[in-house]
């Protein structure tokens, strides 16, 4: 069997060619030991003796129970609409026929309405996969500058270069936090701040996973 290198004819190849072969190789194999090295060798480092961290709103709702929860979420938004435009009427009686009446009115429903609703229900979405829900149609936004002009950009790279996401890399420093669960997210050692996966340490939450809970 005649090997890969007379096959190509590797030594004939221009230097150039050759040259940039290897590199892309190169990053190729880094690539590779980086993806499969991170993730222990952080575990590692962190101390980090929990389990993979999921949530109750990762399951998967059937049509029905699509409906059901839609409907739930849509006649408790409504009925703080009404809440809100009987609040500043005096008698008890007036106010509750008051309720009544505008919690039957379209309007009602309509000024209360979740628009997110029926973009999940026209996409299919019946599940929360982490911020790659969301992306499937915010990859990209517009965003206002300082100087007043809008750009589009995408969206996971901008919110993963904001102060928030990159403090860690830019100050070197880190702290140990714990869950709103209770688990301890570091045993010993400080740890980055403010990554998807794991808590952040200022107000001690999952980011992308609490706000998602009340979509």
């Amino acid at each position: 069997m005649k090997r890969l290198a007379d096959v190509i004819h590797w030594r004939k190849l221009p230097r150039a060619l050759r040259l940039v072969i290897l590199v892309a190789a190169g990053f190729a194999v880094l690539y590779g030991a980086f993806a499969l090295a991170y993730p222990p060798m952080l575990r590692w480092y962190i101390g980090d003796k929990s389990a993979r961290l999921t949530y109750p709103n990762r399951e998967r709702l059937t049509e029905a129970e699509f409906e059901r929860l839609a409907k739930r979420l849509e006649d408790q938004a409504a009925s703080w609409e009404v809440d809100e435009r009987v609040a500043r009427e005096a008698n008890p009686a007036y106010r509750e026929e008051k309720a009544r009446l505008l919690a039957g009115l379209p309007s009602t429903r309509e000024k209360a309405h979740f628009s997110h609703i029926d973009y999940f229900r026209k996409a299919g979405i019946r599940t929360y996969e982490g911020p790659q829900t969301c992306l499937k149609c915010h990859e990209t936004m517009e965003v206002r500058t300082p100087d007043g002009r809008t750009r589009r950009v995408k969206t996971l790279d901008d919110v993963m270069n904001t102060v928030h996401y990159r403090l860690f890399s830019d100050t070197h420093n880190g702290f140990s936090t714990y869950g709103y669960d209770g688990r301890k997210v570091n045993s010993f050692r400080s740890i980055p701040v403010g990554k998807i996966d794991r808590a952040c340490g200022i107000p001690g939450s999952f980011t992308w996973t609490g706000w998602a809970a009340l979509i």
